[in-house]
């Protein structure tokens, strides 16, 4: 039996590639998946445990996401995920990377301003304080 195989590309909106996603999820729901694209189908039957591969990236002026479902002889799952997918904060473009680095720049100036803080201050000081007030 010869490999069938669909490729599909072109410029869409946001929202028509919600529609999509949308749409798969749907039909990975329901069971088998069929995808057409000109005078080519595939009709795929995804099995309960999945192998996900997700591949993210960023660079000024150009950002991809690559996502990969497979399945062939995976028996068990993973267990937690450790994945993290949610909507982010709104930014205007690469100034997201710009704050995202001013952030962790300040939060680890703040951890080396605490530490010398702690370093400088009698360590009964602190129990001081909480008996006062």
């Amino acid at each position: 039996m010869s490999k069938k195989e669909v490729r599909f590309s072109a410029a869409v909106t946001r929202e028509q590639a919600i529609v999509a996603l949308e749409r798969l999820t749907a039909a990975l729901r329901a069971g088998p998946v069929r995808v057409a694209a000109g005078d080519r189908e595939v009709v795929i039957a995804p099995r309960e445990v999945l192998g996900l591969e997700l591949e993210v990236s960023h660079k000024p002026g150009k950002s991809k996401l690559e996502l990969e479902l497979s399945w062939r002889e995976l028996d068990a799952d993973d267990g937690e995920l450790g994945l993290v997918i949610e909507p982010a904060p709104e930014t205007s473009g690469d100034d997201a990377d710009d704050a995202d680095d001013d952030e962790a720049e300040a939060e680890a100036d703040a951890g080396a301003a605490a530490d010398d803080a702690g370093e400088d201050a009698p360590a009964d000081a602190a129990s001081d304080d909480e008996g006062g007030k």
